[in-house]
Order: structure tokens, then C-alpha cells, then sequence
């Protein structure tokens, strides 16, 4: 589920200069790179994150809260 996913990037996500890439993601969840884009996109949508190439994936307040 999005609330399952979005715990699990609050332990694999850090937004202190550190790209988090799609593998590490996905390495750590346990599902493949396009599950974590796909599931990405989905939180971006909800405003739970932010994700741009440079900086990678950071919760937003909102997803923190949610976590």
C-alpha cells in the first residue's frame, strides 16, 4: 500500500545532500526500480515527497507526518 511504501522510504530516504537512487529504494524494499518509479510518482502526486535527479527523494512535511 502507499502508507507501507512511504514507512519504508522513511528509512531508506535522507535528504541531507544524499541522492537516494531507485535501486537503493528498491534494494531495500524489496521490489524492482520500476515499482519504486511508478509508486514514486504516486507519493509526488499526493505531495508526500519531492523528487527531482539531482537531489533524489525527500519526504515532504506532510509525508513525515504520514510516516
Amino acid at each position: 500500500t502507499i502508507l507501507m511504501a512511504l514507512a519504508a522510504l522513511t528509512l531508506a530516504v535522507t535528504c541531507k545532500k544524499i541522492k537516494t537512487k531507485m535501486k537503493t529504494i528498491a534494494d531495500h524494499v524489496g521490489v524492482k526500480p520500476p515499482t519504486v518509479t511508478a509508486m514514486i510518482r504516486q507519493l509526488e502526486n499526493m505531495a508526500l515527497i519531492t523528487y527531482t535527479k539531482k537531489t533524489g527523494v525527500c519526504l515532504t512535511k506532510d509525508g513525515n507526518r504520514e510516516a
